[in-house]
């Protein structure tokens, strides 16, 4: 928590010390009435931020994702509903207060990067609902979010972290499998080796089969038909080797 000065109230206070000497050496109740008025706007403008903050508290949860209902959670890349609640916890009320919850850092993509509230009265609250992607799977810690305000003038700038943790355990992305090709002995993709079939007839001869040793093939008969066989099991007769 710390307050700053910004430039607009850098030259306010310049011009507010420059006054007070020269009325010293002037001795002119108008000028003096005028640097009375310049401290007291400064006064006030340094006080009002550490009141118009407040004790704000927040809350964050998912509300939505796009496999909700099927899945425990978001997968990495689902566009997904933040939904960050706001409540003011003090006496006095908060006004014109900007909250920043910037994600990048941590890899999310969010389509807000902050809320600015005119009014949050005593005890009120305020939600509002963003939607986010989480690009990795994994499981993201979002600490940090930070509060500011700058009224009345916006010469002073009080600055609030508050930490409450959430915790959103993002799940991998799940690409769905069509159907998958079983591989067997029938298949033409099966990289396993073919039984042959030999000794399937005893006399004559048959159509080549992926698998049959190719010195079983009758190389006379492949010759005259042009396909790769017929293959022949008679071992006097229509067996020929390479």
């Amino acid at each position: 928590m710390h307050i700053s000065v910004r430039p607009q109230g850098i030259g306010l206070i310049v011009v507010a010390v420059m006054l007070f000497a020269l009325t010293g050496f002037t001795r002119v109740g108008w000028l003096l009435l005028f640097d009375a008025v310049l401290w007291g706007i400064i006064i006030i403008s340094m006080i009002l931020p550490w009141l118009a903050i407040g004790n704000i508290g927040f809350h964050r949860r998912l509300t939505g994702w796009q496999g909700k209902g099927k899945y425990e959670g978001p997968m990495a890349g689902d566009l997904c509903d933040l939904e960050i609640h706001l409540e003011n916890r003090a006496i006095l009320p908060a006004v014109f207060v900007a909250a920043a919850y910037d994600f990048e850092k941590l890899g999310i993509e969010s389509e807000k990067r902050g809320i600015f509230l005119a009014w949050l009265g005593r005890h009120g609250t305020h939600t509002v609902t963003t939607q986010c992607t989480f690009l990795k799977r994994g499981l993201y810690r979002l600490s940090s979010f930070k509060v500011e305000t700058s009224l009345p003038f916006g010469m002073f700038r009080r600055r609030k972290s508050t930490n409450n943790p959430t915790e959103i355990l993002v799940l991998p992305e799940v690409h769905p499998v069509t159907g998958l090709e079983l591989l067997d002995n029938s298949g033409t993709n099966s990289n396993h080796m073919l039984r042959a079939r030999v000794g399937d007839l005893i006399t004559g001869s048959r159509g080549y089969v992926a698998g049959d040793p190719w010195h079983h093939i009758h190389w006379k008969n492949a010759a005259r038909t042009g396909q790769p066989g017929p293959s022949g099991n008679d071992q006097t007769r229509h067996r020929s080797r390479l």
